[in-house]
């Protein structure tokens, strides 16, 4: 699997733990249950483990586009000196402007 397959899931993973917590922190206050400061634990650890992990998909995107973008610009670079290259003949802009 390629990297952007990758941070997709890990964005999608994350994002479904964070609303795990949360969701699981909201019913516990309704319900008050005698277990609460276990569970509460839990929910909290789900929310920060889910911001964690979508924080390092994020992260992964940005380094991919950040590669991708030099990437293109070295292609570009290398581009335009072969067409230097192509067009570069014997004859200078200076004997052009002798010959008018």
């Amino acid at each position: 699997m390629n990297r952007r397959g990758s941070n997709i899931i890990r964005l999608v993973a994350g994002g479904y733990l964070a609303y795990l917590g949360f969701s699981l922190l909201q019913n516990l206050r309704e319900e008050q249950p005698t277990h609460y400061i276990p569970m509460s634990a839990v929910a909290i650890l789900f929310m920060i483990l889910g911001v964690g992990i979508v924080g390092w998909a994020i992260r992964g995107f940005l380094l991919e586009n950040k590669k991708n973008v030099e990437e293109q610009q070295e292609n570009d670079g290398d581009l335009i000196e072969e067409r230097d290259e192509e067009t570069n003949s014997d004859v200078s802009v200076k004997d052009m402007n002798k010959e008018k």
